[in-house]
């Protein structure tokens, strides 16, 4: 099974309201996009999509992605800057074990990354990363069980 992460495309500096959750992508962002496109551009159709409410991640999903291609697309709240904890806890109520592709936040994506590989990884705005696991079910998620499959930063 094969979990993608993607961590949202540069955000603009401020929001024109005081609320993180609507900050949009910035000009560096839109242009990460165009190159994520370019690099995700491939049948998703075995693979269920997550990802953030927050209008950056949003933006993130709509302009790199082709959301036709994916078997089911869900827009969760929980995402929403989730913490290592609950990202851990999200996996292992996954029902199926279809393929997984998750577009968030940092530091839990981070997190989550570092405790699933062992490997110290940051992931920047448009960070790409694929991770491959020799399991039957999302539920056996564990430290150390995951090997990186592909890598992608614009």
């Amino acid at each position: 099974m094969r979990l993608h992460l993607l961590r949202h495309a540069e955000p603009e500096q401020f929001s024109n309201t005081s609320n993180d959750k609507t900050r949009e992508l910035g000009h560096y962002g839109l242009q990460q996009c165009e190159q994520l496109k370019e690099q995700l551009d491939r049948d998703w159709s075995t693979t269920t999509l997550f990802c953030s409410t927050a209008t950056r991640t949003l933006q993130t999903m709509r302009k790199s992605l082709n959301l036709s291609s994916f078997s089911q697309v869900h827009l969760l709240d929980e995402l929403y800057l989730a913490p290592l904890p609950s990202l851990l806890s999200f996996l292992s109520q996954t029902k199926d074990s279809t393929d997984l592709f998750i577009i968030g936040h940092n530091n839990g994506l981070s997190d989550l990354v570092q405790y699933v590989t062992d490997l110290p990884v940051i992931l920047q705005t448009g960070h790409y990363m694929c991770l491959d696991f020799q399991l039957d079910h999302w539920n056996e998620v564990s430290r150390g069980l995951a090997s990186l499959q592909a890598e992608f930063v614009p």
